[in-house]
């Protein structure tokens, strides 16, 4: 995590790595709830979606990871959260699917609602539409 206001050859504040993060080194999108301090990380290898806490730093896991068949995740690339409505939204790339959960979702759960690329005429041409 670098500080705020970083710019340039600036060293990051904070680092979080190690095993027990279950981080990859595929995460493509993050986001940040300011109201519950908590950061969203997709991880495109594991089809997880992992919550940690705000000022998480070194090898420190997750607070709730979203992961199984019933999540409908395969290849997550990118997050975002919807603080009023108390949803993570989350950008797939295995189907083009874009998947609602709640945002104090844990495990294998169903997502609250599914949007398909059928149903949207999303595209994928060779880049992420996310």
């Amino acid at each position: 995590m670098f500080a705020r206001l970083a710019n340039g050859n600036m060293s990051p504040v904070r680092v979080i790595e190690g095993q027990g993060t279950h981080l990859s080194r595929t995460m493509h999108g993050i986001a940040y709830d300011a109201v519950h301090d908590e950061m969203i990380v997709p991880v495109h290898l594991a089809g997880a979606v992992l919550v940690f806490r705000g000022d998480a730093k070194g090898e420190e896991g997750p607070i709730r990871m979203i992961q199984g068949p019933h999540t409908q995740i395969l290849r997550p690339e990118t997050v975002t959260v919807d603080v009023p409505h108390g949803e993570i939204i989350v950008g797939e790339d295995g189907g083009k699917d874009i998947l609602v959960f709640r945002r104090d979702a844990q495990g294998d759960v169903v997502p609250l609602r599914n949007t398909t690329a059928a149903v949207t005429t999303l595209r994928y041409g060779g880049t992420s539409p996310w």
